[in-house]
């Protein structure tokens, strides 16, 4: 019996019943992030062991992130003009005017000023590369104040 793939909607079939999605590795990356995500938050052993895990390897490549940014001086320049970019936004830049000219590619919780309350509709407005906090930019269109 044939499954769609809970992620990209590609019908497959699952090796049993409890087989939510595809075998690609965008599926099976989206899949085991989850379940990192969910392990991470239910188990506390499992999070310190990751993070003694993380520790051990820094110690171990203790100069990796200085040759890697020593051997992709592109990666040094595009991350001078984000912060180039954010720098701006604190310095008390207009949020909105800023966030409505140009696609941010990082978003932040607190980005924006407070909004009044409502109801609102949620539109995707592009793909921000990175986001804090699982959020995304969209657009805020007004539906009712009441």
């Amino acid at each position: 019996m044939e499954k769609h793939c809970i992620h990209c909607g590609k019908r497959f079939t699952p090796r049993d019943e409890r087989q939510h999605s595809c075998g690609d590795i965008v599926c099976r990356r989206v899949r085991k992030r989850a379940w990192q995500r969910k392990k991470l938050a239910a188990d506390t052993a499992y999070k310190g062991n990751q993070a003694d895990a993380q520790r051990q390897w820094r110690q171990n490549h203790p100069n990796y992130w200085r040759e890697y940014r020593r051997s992709h001086p592109e990666y040094c320049d595009r991350n001078r003009e984000q912060q180039r970019k954010r720098n701006g936004l604190r310095k008390g830049v207009d949020v909105c005017s800023v966030l409505l000219q140009s696609q941010p590619e990082i978003a932040k919780m607190d980005a924006a000023p407070p909004l009044k309350s409502g109801t609102y509709r949620l539109i995707p407005y592009g793909v921000p590369l990175i986001a804090k906090m699982d959020s995304m930019v969209v657009e805020l269109a007004l539906v009712s104040t009441g």
